[in-house]
């Protein structure tokens, strides 16, 4: 049986073993953290500046508000990721670890299973190019 189309599409530049890659290299706990202290201190500019009372700086409020917004989008959209990956990691059965691994732990482990899997497909397409060579030059010499 044949799997190089699906197996091609997963190793594709912008297949599922890339976007595993791309989740290896973040810790969501980190990532909830930085966005939760861009947050406050978005927060505490707003308030500092509506508290100044300055003609010039009432515009800046405004603005602050503004990209403060898309900030809390982000945090909601961190706090559903991370529902997500509990789920992930209830699947996996991970809740009966004495602690879950992080999100780059969890992903970096699967980026190592991805990548010994690519070696291994491009092993046994080599092997496979090689015995159809192979066969090429048998039947040549017939």
């Amino acid at each position: 049986k044949s799997y190089s189309t699906g197996l091609e599409a997963l190793f594709d530049r912008e297949g599922e073993a890339s976007t595993i890659k791309a989740a290896a290299r973040h810790k969501l706990t980190d990532v909830i953290e930085e966005c939760d202290n861009f947050l406050s201190q978005g927060r505490q500019f707003a308030t500092a500046v509506q508290e100044a009372e300055d003609e010039g700086l009432a515009d800046h409020a405004q603005r602050i508000s503004e990209l403060i917004a898309p900030l809390e989008a982000l945090r909601n959209d961190l706090s559903e990721l991370e529902r997500r990956y509990q789920q992930v990691g209830d699947w996996f059965a991970m809740d009966g670890r004495a602690k879950r691994p992080s999100t780059d732990e969890f992903f970096n482990t699967w980026d190592k299973f991805m990548a010994d899997v690519k070696q291994s497909y491009s092993v046994l397409k080599e092997r496979k190019r090689q015995e159809e060579l192979s066969m090429r030059r048998s039947n040549s010499r017939r």
